[in-house]
């Protein structure tokens, strides 16, 4: 890396909003999101472990909050993470993939790829 490039930040998701009301409702500040969009930052999409206590798979509760991370920060600033083993309290490890691609149907296959893999690989390849 030379003096001119920028390190990548990884910002987990339960660092970012609050949850707050019955049942957990999430939200961002605006002062986040405007971070979010830095080129060098990164978030990692990890509800089951975070709201895995409160909510019961598939997380639908989850999805307008999915839906906005997709829609703000596209493919490309997000990654997912399982958060094995402590996820299994809440779900299977499957389940804690399932969630975004069986039932997030508002993102393409080539945005999972990118969520699901290819971000994390192209961060580590730089």
């Amino acid at each position: 890396m030379t003096d001119t490039q920028i390190s990548p930040v990884f910002i987990p998701t339960e660092y970012l909003f609050t949850v707050s009301g019955p049942g957990g409702k999430l939200s961002i500040p605006p002062e986040i999101w405007d971070a979010l969009q830095a080129p060098n930052v990164y978030t990692e999409i990890l509800i089951p472990i975070l709201m895995g206590g409160l909510w019961d798979y598939p997380y639908t509760e989850a999805r307008t909050l999915i839906r906005e991370y997709y829609n703000r920060l596209g493919m490309d600033k997000l990654v997912w993470g399982s958060d094995m083993p402590n996820v299994e309290r809440h779900c299977t490890y499957a389940q804690s993939l399932e969630y975004l691609t069986k039932y997030c149907d508002f993102i393409p296959a080539s945005g999972l790829d990118r969520i699901c893999g290819e971000n994390v690989l192209s961060l580590f390849s730089t």
